[in-house]
């Protein structure tokens, strides 16, 4: 399995998606490994700007949501930080294919293959 991630300029376009080109190409050839550890990293960048907004709205499709007030304390964030690394390696690799991920600072669209 190996992962591809790209960054969108648009959210909602699936006409985004399509129109991807090798320019949009932020990461390729990951791992699960990599690409997990990838997608931590966004999410601690996230976390440490203490709005949690986007951390709701990147897990909603997968029914995964935080309480607002926990990024408030430092307790609260590595909670935060914990549930999303378990989240990350218990999710299937197929789960995350032609998925679409919102942060503050941009949003990204994960490709997956079969190597």
């Amino acid at each position: 399995m190996s992962f591809t991630i790209s960054q969108i300029a648009e959210t909602d376009s699936a006409d985004a998606i399509e129109r991807l080109t090798e320019d949009d190409v932020v990461e390729s050839g990951l791992s699960s490994g990599e690409f997990r550890q990838s997608m931590l990293d966004r999410f601690r960048q996230e976390i440490k700007t203490e709005d949690i907004y986007f951390i709701n709205f990147s897990l909603q499709p997968f029914e995964l949501e935080f309480e607002e007030d926990l990024v408030e304390t430092e307790e609260g964030r590595q909670s935060i930080l914990t549930d999303v690394e378990n989240f990350l390696y218990d999710t299937e690799d197929e789960d995350f294919y032609k998925t679409t991920w919102d942060f503050h600072n941009e949003t990204i669209y994960v490709e997956g293959e079969n190597d």
